[in-house]
């Protein structure tokens, strides 16, 4: 269930499916109740289809264990515009570019998905870093 508190955390509670020694893999439980959240339409973990997240670090859990798994919401946000508004910002600016230079709109349309897939490449080499940014907290 997706809920929000007052300290502008996520929550979404979770069932552990494998402990390792250096981390957790935790299968989000889909309920209902994310029909009324204003961000299910932004968040990745709602819906009706199983997610899974992986939580770096030792915990004192055991697997089937249910857990609450937690993300601060200007993670979320930050996500929002990496995932979306950026891609969009890419693929219009290129095409309105492409455009006023005259090159044929074919063309203009071709060059401008290959700018959002360069984009997507350059944020794939990028993961890393991005990894360490955007982490999972765990409550049992």
């Amino acid at each position: 269930m997706l809920k929000k508190n007052v300290t502008g955390t996520i929550r979404h509670f979770g069932r552990v499916q494998s402990v390792n020694s250096d981390s957790l893999v935790v299968k989000i439980i889909p309920e209902s109740a994310c029909a009324g959240c204003h961000a299910k339409g932004h968040c990745s973990l709602s819906g009706d289809t199983d997610k899974t997240v992986v939580l770096k670090g030792r915990y004192n859990v055991a697997k089937d264990d249910t857990v609450i798994v937690e993300m601060q919401e200007k993670m979320g946000f930050t996500a929002l515009i990496y995932g979306y508004l950026i891609p969009f910002a890419v693929l219009v600016l290129a095409l309105v570019v492409l455009t006023l230079i005259s090159v044929p709109e074919i063309t203009a349309a071709l060059l401008s998905l290959s700018a959002l897939a360069v984009y997507f490449v350059i944020l794939y080499f990028f993961r890393n870093s991005l990894e360490k940014k955007f982490t999972f907290t765990l409550k049992t």
